[in-house]
């Protein structure tokens, strides 16, 4: 429980008129209110210059006493600038009592919302403070001693028989655990886990290559203690540290901040841009973490992970590097993504990341539905054996489920999946809806991470639509226009302008357009993205008539998707290269590469099952039945032989340079066997 009130608000009022009192007051109540809020706190009521507020009411945390002792600290600072303004402005002195206390209470309704002995301890704790003094009581003290500068003093509180034990709050200790961790214990019955972490260590600087690991437990279980007693062992490398805060303005990538303060001194920005002075990318580098880390203005977008790994990576060229995160339970859904990127796609440099969480979720309101979207995402890239049409059905289960809660973030992923599964079954339109349903709820959720994901899909989308090539080009001009230096939306947009400048008969403009984009995706650590934008590489390729070079494109496209465990688009990736290897004349390879496709091709995945039937048959059209195992099951060979023709990848090329489009669509008919006919059994 919180009090403040002001002091001498009746002699405020004798020298106001009542406008200019009523512009004073409620200056006064928004300042107060801004800073309960702003540490998690509720203000219950005002009760005319009184302001009684309360941390822990409707959802409780482990650090409510330090956020209200924070909030209380920050409340008289905030009334000392607004009585020097007014003192200068209207000769009004202004001061106020703070009284913070912790205890039960009964939380009611109508007047008295909140009432018990605590309630009663914090207006007397409050009465007792001298002008512009915080007193809190003993056992608040007791929760945020250490991460707070107190004097004890005795409250005689009407009401009570025995004097009462209090503190004056001092300071407020800037950098404070709220928890008032120590470190000074000594460690025991921890020995295993220390090994594992020390073997950790050793195995990332034997190898040089970078590990993650997480230190999971409790409240006060020695996370802390144990990785404080794992780093005191290593003279010879670079430790850094950085604690994710539970709440507050700028806080995303603030541990990162403290990290390169540690690791670089007061001016991390400045060191940064010499330590990447001879990079070619240095200028970038520099800006994207200016700009996470508050110190500059922009959006840094999906640049920013990238930007952090090659600034640590550099670090870690230099000697080992380790860096501590603690409290990553309370990390922002950005920073998890940034660490995830750095633990996958660093560098081979001795890098150890150690996160430090205490087991924590979202209960019940939500938490299985974000773990039922996630399964269904997953289920859709890796199981040919999936229900696309069941999995559908889950994720719009899941849209209703978060419109209702408000979680718009929710909202946005679930939409995003809705879209993939429209887009296997060869349901564009729909896609294209779910996606801008998708990038709605990002918008409305504030999240710019999601934001940027969904609208580096909206090049490939436009690509596959109706839109002709020249519309295309200047479409994606619109959207490099606005993109950041360093993003997927800026990559998607010159691989797709690359393929529409290739079509329209300008191959080395595509080429180059196509082979920055794809850069761009790897050195974001988007591997997935750079694997399946080989099959739009492949169609340049094979607009500029080298088959050859295509193959290779998609055949290293597929062995980066198999190597990632994906199959949704490795299905696609191989049919379309068994078509080209049937065209080289190169029948074995086409065999496997036919076979890899209908094994991960899943059912509804319409595109990829046309695939491997089309290669199959032109496969049996030139007596290659030799390499097939076995007849598919499910073709009659007894069954009347129909001939139907497909265009060459050489005039499916001409078509779609002749009409300009973006995709063209080609009737067959019956026609006598040709070296590019097949046969169906």
């Amino acid at each position: 429980m919180l009090f403040c009130d002001l002091v001498g608000s009746t002699s405020v009022g004798d020298r106001l008129d009542p406008e200019a009192l009523r512009s004073v007051m409620a200056a006064y109540h928004a300042e107060m209110r801004d800073a309960v809020e702003r540490h998690g706190g509720t203000v219950a009521k005002f009760i005319g210059d009184a302001v009684m507020a309360v941390f822990g009411l409707p959802e409780l945390h482990e650090d409510d006493a330090f956020r209200a002792v924070r909030a209380a600290d920050e409340m008289r600072g905030s009334l000392v600038g607004l009585g020097s303004e007014l003192a200068e402005s209207r000769d009004v002195r202004m001061a106020c009592r703070i009284g913070v206390n912790t205890g039960v209470v009964v939380v009611g309704s109508g007047e008295e919302i909140i009432t018990g002995d605590a309630v009663n301890i914090a207006a007397r704790l409050e009465q007792a403070a001298h002008d512009n003094h915080v007193v809190l009581g003993e056992e608040t003290e007791r929760l945020v001693r250490g991460a707070v500068e107190t004097s004890p003093i005795v409250v005689d509180a009407k009401g009570k028989a025995e004097p009462l034990s209090a503190h004056v709050l001092v300071s407020v200790a800037p950098d404070a655990d709220p928890l008032g961790r120590r470190a000074d214990t000594r460690m025991v019955g921890r020995e295993d886990e220390l090994a594992l972490l020390l073997a950790m260590y050793r195995r990332t600087v034997r190898v040089g290559k970078c590990h993650q690991v997480t230190v999971l437990g409790p409240a006060g279980i020695g996370k802390s203690r144990l990785v404080r007693e794992m780093t005191a062992g290593f003279p010879e490398a670079l430790i850094v540290s950085g604690r994710c805060l539970p709440y507050g303005e700028g806080i995303t990538y603030w541990p990162i901040l403290e990290a390169f303060v540690e690791a670089f001194g007061d001016d991390p920005i400045a060191e940064i841009a010499r330590l990447t002075a001879g990079d070619p990318d240095g200028e970038r580098v520099t800006q994207s973490v200016a700009v996470a880390l508050g110190l500059a203005d922009g959006i840094g977008g999906e640049g920013i992970p990238w930007a952090v790994r090659r600034v640590l990576e550099t670090l870690a060229e230099r000697r080992p590097l380790v860096v501590v995160l603690d409290d990553m339970h309370s990390a922002e859904s950005a920073l998890h993504e940034l660490i995830d990127h750095v633990a996958s796609f660093a560098r081979p440099v001795p890098l150890l990341l150690v996160c430090m969480a205490r087991p924590a979720g979202m209960g019940g309101d939500l938490a299985m539905a974000y773990a039922d979207i996630a399964r269904c995402h997953l289920s859709g890239s890796t199981d040919p054996d999936r229900d696309l049409e069941e999995l559908h059905a889950r994720a719009m289960a899941a849209t209703r489920l978060f419109s209702q809660r408000g979680d718009d973030r929710g909202l946005s992923i679930a939409w995003l999946a809705i879209a993939e599964f429209h887009a296997v079954a060869g349901r564009n339109a729909a896609s294209h809806r779910a996606q801008l349903e998708a990038l709605a709820a990002a918008r409305r959720a504030g999240d710019r991470s999601q934001e940027v994901r969904i609208s580096a899909e909206i090049p490939i989308k436009v690509w596959f639509g109706p839109t002709p090539a020249n519309d295309v080009v200047a479409q994606v001009d619109e959207l490099l226009a606005a993109a950041d230096t360093v993003d997927p939306v800026r990559a998607e947009a010159l691989i797709v302008r690359g393929v529409a400048r290739a079509a329209g008969g300008d191959i080395a403009a595509g080429r180059e357009d196509v082979a920055r984009g794809r850069s761009m995706r790897a050195e974001l650590g988007q591997l997935v993205n750079w694997a399946v934008t080989a099959q739009l590489a492949a169609r340049v390729e094979i607009l500029a008539g080298d088959r050859v070079r295509a193959e290779v494109l998609l055949r290293e496209g597929s062995s980066e998707l198999a190597r990632l465990g994906e199959t949704g688009y490795l299905s696609t990736n191989e049919g379309q290269r068994a078509l080209i290897l049937i065209d080289l004349d190169r029948l074995p390879d086409a065999t496997d590469a036919t076979r890899v496709c209908r094994r991960t091709a899943a059912r509804d995945d319409v595109a990829s099952q046309a695939l491997w039937r089309s290669a199959e048959a032109l496969l049996r059209s030139h007596d290659a039945a030799s390499f097939l195992e076995r007849p598919p099951p499910e073709m009659d060979a007894g069954a009347t032989i129909w001939r139907v023709s497909i265009p060459s990848l050489t005039t499916l090329s001409a078509t779609r340079r002749r009409t300009g489009s973006s995709c063209s669509a080609m009737k067959t008919r019956p026609n006598p066997p040709s070296p590019m006919s097949w046969r169906i059994l």
